[in-house]
């Protein structure tokens, strides 16, 4: 059985912004049809692009392995905080090594990182799109 972790970059807004801005340009001619008015015009513009640059994921908040957000922080005796599942799957593909550092880990020593999980609610609470699209991995025999 081998398997295989689909990796992806951190989330950025590129991945969304060629979809949203297909979604904006259609608001935009309907602002053009109803009324061609420039201060609404602008207004709406610049709503649109104020809630682009909020749709990113603080780097704190991701797994180092996965680079998602993170659903359940751990921290590791080396400082570094995983999502369990992503860090289960490592250990049992590569053993008690942590991912970056790559020294050995004691796995009673890992514990949840409660203050991660706390900012982690709050943000998902303020921006629930950041909790979609979370990918798994994949298994491969």
């Amino acid at each position: 059985v081998f398997f295989l972790m689909i990796r992806r970059p951190p989330r950025s807004t590129q991945s969304r912004s060629s979809a949203a801005s297909d979604v904006y340009k259609r608001q935009v001619q309907g602002l053009f049809a109803k009324e061609s008015n420039k201060d609404a015009l602008l207004t709406e513009f610049e709503s649109l692009i104020t809630s682009e640059k909020d749709k990113d994921i603080p780097d704190y908040l991701t797994c180092k392995i996965s680079y998602d957000l993170v659903k359940d922080p751990y921290l590791t005796s080396d400082g570094i905080t995983y999502d369990l599942q992503y860090l289960s799957h490592h250990f049992a593909r590569s053993g008690y090594v942590d991912p970056i550092s790559k020294r050995n880990l004691d796995s009673n020593r890992m514990v949840p990182n409660l203050t991660i999980q706390e900012i982690t609610n709050d943000f998902i609470e303020r921006n629930p799109w950041a909790y979609d699209e979370q990918s798994a991995p994949v298994s491969i025999m």
